[in-house]
C-alpha cells in the first residue's frame, strides 16, 4: 500500500476512534470480515450465512474493501458495505459483535468498547507456531508506524478478543498460548458444517471436474510467508507417474497457499492438462475442493484437520526441513498417527497408487463430529452478550 494512502487511512482511524466513544453499540448489529478485507471466505463466511438464514433478529453485515466481494454479495442478496464507505464506517461504530478469522485487518476501525464483543473464528487449527508463539512475529517487534496502524486502523487487539473458537481441548490449549488469551471454547468450525449438506457430484461439476475422475489434491502451506521457495509441482516432470495417472483416471490438483501466488504465477508453468489442474490462482472455495478430493496431500497446513471429517486418505509430503528452515511446530504430523508420510516423489507415487485406507477423526482434533458448529458458536456469542 502506498505510504500516503496509509497515512490518510490512519487519519481516518484517529477520527473513527474518537467517533466510537460518542455512540453506544446496537445489540442487533453484527459485522463480519475475512482475508484482510479482500475476500468472502472461510469461517467468517459460513458463520455469516448461518446467522443470516437462521437469526433474522440479527442485522448481519459483511464489511470488505473489495469491489468484487461487494458485487458478489449484492447478487446473493446479502448485506455488504465497503469498510471505508459511510455505511461501513457507521456499522463499524455501532456493532455489538465484530467477527474476524484471518487477521486483525479483516475489519478496520473496530475497537474495544463497552458492550462490544470481538470474536476470532480463526482460519484453521494450527500445527505450525503462530502469532505470539512464532519466533519472529512482528507483534512483539513492531515499528512505531506498525503500532500506530494497529491502534487506529486494525483496532482489534488479541488480548481484547472475547471469544476464540477451536475444535477440541487439544487445540484450545495451543490457541491459548498463541494468542495469549484464555477465552477459548471448543465449538467446532462453521466451515465444516457444509460437509454434511453438499453433494459431491454437484460440487465437482461446479469446479469443472469430471465425476469419474479420482481427485488427488495437493494443498501445502506457504514457505516464509510467500518469500521462501515455491512448493514442488509434484509429478509435473515424472513421465512414469503421468502414465499411471492417465491409466487410472487420476487428476492431480495443485492448490498452493495464497501467499505463494505471486511467485507461482511468475513461473510460466506448462502442464499436461489431461492429468494436472492448477487451481492456485483461481478464486475458488478451498472447502469445496477438499470436499471433492478423494486423497489429500499436504504438509503442515491445517486443511487436513477439516479433511478428517470426510474419512478419506491423507498423505503428508514432507520434502524439506520445514521446522529448522522455516517455522517451528507445535507437533509433528506423525505424532497422532494420521495418514502416511512421504519424503520424496517416489514414495508419494506409491502411496497414491496403493491408497486403500481411510482416516478417522480423533478426539485430539475434534470434540464434535456434526454440523452444529455454527449453532454452538452462536450460542456462545449470545451468552457473552
Amino acid at each position: 500500500m502506498h505510504s500516503l494512502k496509509k497515512v490518510l487511512i490512519i487519519g481516518v482511524g484517529v477520527f473513527m476512534k474518537l467517533l466510537n466513544r460518542a455512540f453506544p453499540v446496537s445489540q442487533d448489529v453484527w459485522v463480519f470480515g475475512s482475508q484482510d478485507g479482500s475476500a468472502y471466505a472461510d469461517n467468517s463466511k459460513y458463520f455469516f450465512e448461518y446467522v443470516v438464514h437462521n437469526h433474522t433478529e440479527i442485522k448481519a453485515i459483511w464489511l470488505t474493501r473489495s469491489k468484487n466481494v461487494i458485487d458478489e454479495l449484492n447478487c446473493l442478496g446479502l448485506k455488504v458495505h465497503h469498510n471505508l464507505s459511510i455505511k461501513g464506517v457507521w456499522y463499524s461504530v455501532i456493532s455489538s459483535v465484530a467477527i474476524f478469522c484471518t487477521s486483525r485487518n479483516d475489519l478496520w476501525f473496530v475497537y474495544h468498547k463497552k458492550r462490544r464483543k470481538i470474536v476470532n473464528l480463526w482460519h484453521g487449527m494450527p500445527m505450525k507456531k503462530i502469532v505470539f508463539d512464532y519466533p519472529d512475529h512482528s507483534i512483539e517487534n513492531n515499528t512505531f508506524r506498525d503500532n500506530i496502524w494497529s491502534k487506529y486502523v486494525a483496532g482489534i487487539q488479541h488480548k481484547q478478543v472475547s471469544l476464540i473458537i477451536s475444535t477440541s481441548d487439544f487445540f484450545s490449549n495451543i490457541l491459548k498460548s498463541s494468542f495469549r488469551n484464555n477465552n477459548i471454547i471448543a465449538t467446532g468450525q462453521p466451515r465444516t458444517d457444509v460437509f454434511f449438506s453438499w453433494k459431491k457430484d454437484f460440487i465437482k461439476s461446479k469446479l469443472g471436474l469430471n465425476n469419474e475422475d479420482i481427485i488427488v489434491t495437493y494443498m501445502p502451506t506457504h514457505r516464509a510467508y510467500g518469500q521462501g521457495e515455491l512448493n514442488p509441482l509434484i509429478f509435473n516432470n515424472n513421465d512414469l507417474a503421468i502414465d499411471c495417472f492417465k491409466k487410472n483416471r487420476i487428476k492431480i490438483i495443485w492448490k498452493f497457499h495464497k501467499n505463494m501466488i505471486p511467485q507461482h504465477l511468475g513461473q510460466g508453468i506448462k502442464v499436461n492438462q489431461e492429468v494436472f489442474k492448477d487451481m492456485t490462482h483461481l478464486s475458488i472455495d478451498p472447502q469445496e475442493l477438499l470436499f471433492v478430493s478423494d486423497i489429500l496431500i499436504t504438509d503442515y497446513s491445517s486443511c487436513y484437520v477439516d479433511f478428517l471429517f470426510l474419512k478419506r486418505p491423507i498423505i503428508f509430503y514432507l520434502y524439506d526441513n520445514y521446522e529448522s528452515d522455516d517455522n517451528e511446530l507445535y507437533y509433528q504430523p506423525e505424532d497422532h498417527n494420521i495418514g502416511c508420510i512421504a519424503k520424496n516423489e517416489d514414495e508419494l507415487l506409491k502411496m497414491i497408487l496403493n491408497c486403500e485406507y481411510k482416516t478417522e477423526p480423533k478426539i485430539e482434533y475434534h470434540k464434535y463430529l456434526d454440523n452444529n458448529s455454527s449453532q454452538r458458536t452462536f450460542k456462545e456469542i449470545t451468552r457473552l452478550l
